[in-house]
C-alpha cells in the first residue's frame, strides 16, 4: 500500500513524465511531442535553435520531428555545432527501437534510462532531490515489472497503452463541455458525439513518406478510418487550401481519401480556388529562388530525386529531396554533390 501511495503521488513529477516520454518515443518514434521533451534531457548539447530547426523542417515537411532527427544527412545540414549530439541520441535512440517487439517493458526501460544517461546524470548531481527523483525513476520501472506480472502481453506498447487510458481518459468527466484533442492514434476504441479531422491534405494525412510507399499508405487508410468511425452523429472533415510557409503561400491538394468517401453521406462544399493576389505573391516568392518544388535532382550517393520542398530564401537556402523510398531529406545545396536533371 505504500508503494502504490508513493507511485500515485510521483505521476506528475519532472522525471517520471521524462521516463514515459523516452518510452513513448522508442513504442512511437512520430510522438514528436515527447521527442522534444528527452532529446536534450539530460543536456546534451542540443540547443535551443537546433531544436527548433529541426523541428521547423519537419512541420513544413507534414513529417514527424524523428524522420530529421533520425536521418544524418539532414541533421548535418540543419543542426550544426550540434549536429554530432543530435546524431549520437538519435542512434540510441534507434537501438532500443529495435528491440521494442522483442524484449520486455522493464528491460526496455532500464536499458534506455542507462544509455541516454540520465540515471548518470541524477547521479552525478548527488543532492536530496536528485536522489529523490532517481527514486522516482525507480517507482515507473516498479510499475512496469508489476504490469508484466499481472498481464500476459508485457510488451512496452501494451504497458504504454495502459498508462495512458488510466491517466488520461479515464479521468475525463463526461458532463463537462469541453474538447478533447487527441491523436488518431490515442482514440482508438473511443467514441464521441461529434469528431472534427482536420488537416487532410495530401503530404499531411496521408503524409509525405507514405505516398511512394503502398503498404504504408494503407495503414494511413486504416487510420484515416479509425478517425472517421470515432464519430457517434457528426462528423466535420476540413484541410486548408493553402498554407503559408517561410513566408510565401503554398498550394495544397485534398487527401485522396475525400475522394474515396461515398458521396451519399456527404454535405458542405470544397473551396478549389485561391485569391488571385495570394497566387501571384506565391508566385514571386518561388521565382526568387534558385531551387523550386518539383525540380529534378541528382545526387552522387542518394541517386536520382525531386525537391519536394525550399526552405529559407534567395540569400540562403536549403531543399528537402526525396531520394526513392524514405523521408526527404534536407540538403545544402551550395555543399552537398548535387545536380539539377532537366
Amino acid at each position: 500500500e505504500i508503494a502504490e501511495e508513493n507511485r500515485a503521488g510521483c505521476v506528475d513529477r519532472k522525471e517520471v513524465k521524462d521516463a514515459i516520454a523516452y518510452l513513448r518515443v522508442l513504442a512511437n518514434p512520430a510522438d514528436s511531442v515527447s521527442l522534444k521533451r528527452i532529446i536534450n534531457t539530460p543536456r546534451r548539447g542540443i540547443g535551443k535553435n537546433t531544436i527548433t530547426n529541426l523541428d521547423n523542417a519537419a512541420q513544413q515537411l507534414g513529417i514527424p520531428l524523428w524522420e530529421i532527427v533520425s536521418d544524418a544527412t539532414s541533421v548535418n545540414t540543419l543542426a550544426g555545432r550540434s549536429a554530432k549530439a543530435v546524431n549520437r541520441f538519435a542512434n540510441i535512440i534507434s537501438t532500443w527501437q529495435e528491440k521494442v517487439q522483442t524484449t520486455t517493458a522493464d528491460e526496455i526501460f532500464k536499458g534506455i534510462m542507462d544509455d541516454s544517461g540520465y540515471i548518470a546524470d541524477l547521479q552525478q548531481q548527488g543532492t536530496e532531490e536528485a536522489d529523490n527523483r532517481r527514486a522516482n525513476v525507480e517507482e515507473v520501472l516498479n510499475a512496469i515489472v508489476q504490469y508484466g506480472e499481472e498481464n500476459e502481453d508485457p510488451s512496452l506498447e501494451t504497458f504504454l497503452a495502459n498508462a495512458s487510458l488510466a491517466s488520461d481518459l479515464d479521468s475525463l468527466d463526461s458532463g463537462d463541455d469541453s474538447v478533447s484533442l487527441m491523436t488518431l492514434h490515442s482514440a482508438k476504441g473511443l467514441e464521441f458525439p461529434i469528431v472534427f479531422m482536420v488537416g487532410l491534405e495530401n503530404g499531411l494525412f496521408p503524409n509525405y513518406r507514405s505516398l511512394d510507399d503502398p503498404r504504408a499508405l494503407e495503414e494511413e487508410r486504416r487510420l484515416c478510418y479509425v478517425g472517421i468511425t470515432r464519430a457517434q452523429e457528426l462528423l466535420f472533415i476540413s484541410y486548408a487550401t493553402e498554407r503559408r510557409l517561410w513566408g510565401s503561400y503554398s498550394t495544397t491538394q485534398p487527401s485522396m481519401f475525400l475522394s474515396e468517401l461515398p458521396k451519399e453521406y456527404l454535405e458542405g462544399n470544397m473551396v478549389r480556388k485561391r485569391k488571385a493576389k495570394k497566387q501571384k505573391k506565391a508566385a514571386k516568392s518561388n521565382n526568387s529562388v534558385q531551387w523550386k518544388a518539383g525540380d529534378r535532382v541528382y545526387h552522387d550517393a542518394f541517386g536520382e530525386g525531386k525537391v519536394m520542398m525550399v526552405f529559407g530564401d534567395e540569400n540562403k537556402s536549403t531543399i528537402a529531396v526525396k531520394f526513392g523510398v524514405g523521408s526527404p531529406k534536407i540538403l545544402d545545396p551550395t555543399i552537398e554533390p548535387l545536380e539539377r536533371n532537366e
